[in-house]
């Protein structure tokens, strides 16, 4: 007879194992985007300071 405990065990391991990955990748995504936002923000206010700040010297 088979234990159904090993096999849901395995069943389990294997979806668990899984889902750390596609959190993994996908916590890697949503902070490459948010690196790339926060520095095209930055590029754009310096860009906008940089035009319309009356210049020193």
């Amino acid at each position: 007879m088979v234990d159904v405990r090993d096999e849901y065990g395995d069943w389990l391991e294997f979806h668990v194992g899984r889902i750390n990955v596609f959190e993994d990748r996908f916590h890697q995504t949503f902070n490459d985007t948010v690196n790339e936002v926060v520095n095209w923000s930055r590029h754009l206010q310096r860009n906008i300071r940089d035009r319309y700040s009356p210049k020193l010297g």
